[in-house]
C-alpha cells in the first residue's frame, strides 16, 4: 500500500503502515561497536590469551588471565550486541 501524503497535513498511520518503517542503518552505532569488539580482539592477542584454549585457561590460568578472558568475552558479546542494534534500529 502506497500512502499519499497532502501537502502540510498529517496523516494518520495503521500499526500495519508503522511495521514497514525503516529506520536506517545508525552507522554510527554499527561503527561503535566494531570498535568494541576489534578492541576485545585485540586485548586478547597482546595479552596472549587469543591463541590459548579457554579450557588451559580456566583449568591452570591465574585468577588475572581468567578475568582478563572474561572481559573479553564480555567486550565482544557487547560490541556484537551493539553492531546488532545499530542494524535493526
Amino acid at each position: 500500500m502506497e500512502a499519499v501524503i497532502p501537502m502540510n497535513k498529517f496523516m494518520e498511520l495503521t500499526e500495519e503502515d508503522l511495521m514497514v518503517v525503516d529506520g536506517g542503518v545508525d552507522w554510527a552505532t554499527v561503527a561503535a561497536g566494531t570498535g568494541i569488539v576489534l578492541g576485545a580482539a585485540g586485548l586478547a592477542v597482546s595479552a596472549g590469551l587469543a591463541f590459548v584454549p579457554v579450557a588451559v585457561i580456566l583449568g591452570a590460568g591465574t585468577a588475572g588471565e581468567i578475568a582478563l578472558a572474561g572481559l573479553t568475552v564480555a567486550a565482544a558479546g557487547i560490541g556484537g550486541a551493539t553492531i546488532g542494534y545499530g542494524v535493526s534500529h
